[in-house]
């Protein structure tokens, strides 16, 4: 039996100015939202909902509920939700992931074609990070001479899937810096720190926000920033642009998809809905906390296609050079 965990946030502040500025539609809505997150709390994704279901219901003076739908990569919570009635009272939660499912096989679902991207409220960067107390290196110059005098010998804490994100850009990095590395799969991010921290890998591939408590804490050190112009906080790190990289990076990204059978009108009310909760000083205040304030990290409905079509193509090359499809 399927157990899926429900929360619903209901609205404190009545007659919001910022519900004043939706579009106009008919008898819409007459019930609350349902947001989907088909992953298991706790997570990234996880937060993010819960954290922009809250926004949307103070903007929009709308019950939000939150539902929990696990499994399969998120594959059968999307599958779910497509199978609803397209009414626009039900937004499904997705991440990068949706992209790299797709091409592999692994969901049946285009996230460009068969669900519509309302908006992308959540996009970060990666970085390489190091201990703090480490000599053999202490910073991306170094260890790039590190790993070039022993091959194969720097260990790299990454997630599992060779089809991951994660994966492909370090596989990229590899291949523009002519090294040799030891992909260390970790399935927990928890499992990930750990083994920097306990000096189980030499260096760690994450986003940038979900260590800030460990660099914060002096316990991590990043060195290097997966992007073509490095954020104020981390100017004084190399970058893709400067280490003279000719791939492009690719983003953490995490957005609100809705069935494209919906009504043009609840989709544009759905749209400026969720704009509206971007905007509330909530999830300002949540993505600042995770360093999603760093880079711009909203896209509106069109904008979001584009970035989850350039994702589709970017992903394909990698796939294709890598051998993961043909």
């Amino acid at each position: 039996m399927k157990h899926f965990l429900i929360a619903t946030i209901t609205s404190l502040v009545a007659g919001s100015a910022l519900a004043q500025d939706l579009p106009m539609v008919d008898n819409y809505p007459e019930r609350g939202i349902t947001f989907t997150s088909p992953y298991k709390p706790g997570g990234g994704s996880d937060a993010v909902t819960r954290a922009m279901a809250q926004a949307f219901a103070e903007a929009t003076d709308v019950r939000t509920t939150v539902v929990n739908k696990p499994g399969g990569d998120g594959t059968p919570g999307t599958l779910d939700f497509l199978a609803k009635k397209p009414e626009g009272y039900n937004v499904l939660q997705g991440y990068d992931a949706v992209v790299s499912g797709y091409l592999l096989g692994n969901s049946p679902v285009n996230p460009a074609i068969d669900m519509e991207p309302l908006a992308i409220v959540n996009i970060t960067f990666n970085q390489l990070l190091i201990r703090p107390d480490e000599t053999r290196f202490t910073d991306f110059d170094t260890l790039v001479e590190y790993m070039r005098a022993h091959p194969g010998d720097v260990k790299v804490a990454n997630v599992g899937d060779p089809g991951s994100m994660e994966r492909i850009m370090m596989s990229k990095l590899e291949e523009a810096i002519d090294v040799q590395t030891v992909q260390v799969p970790y399935p927990a991010p928890a499992e990930r720190y750990a083994a920097l921290i306990g000096e189980h890998v030499d260096v760690l591939f994450e986003q940038a926000g979900d260590v800030a408590t460990f660099v914060k804490a002096g316990e991590m050190k990043p060195i290097f920033s997966f992007v073509e112009e490095a954020p104020e906080l981390f100017a004084d790190l190399p970058t893709l642009t400067t280490i003279g990289a000719d791939f492009k990076p690719l983003y953490r990204f995490r957005g609100f998809w809705v069935d494209p059978r919906t009504s043009q009108e609840r989709k544009d009310w759905l749209e400026a809905a969720i704009k509206a909760g971007y905007d509330t000083e909530g999830f300002q205040a949540f993505n600042k906390s995770k360093y999603m304030d760093l880079m711009d990290s909203y896209r509106d409905a069109d904008g979001a296609k584009t970035l989850i079509e350039d994702a589709l193509a970017t992903y394909a090359e990698a796939y294709k050079s890598l051998g993961l499809i043909k």
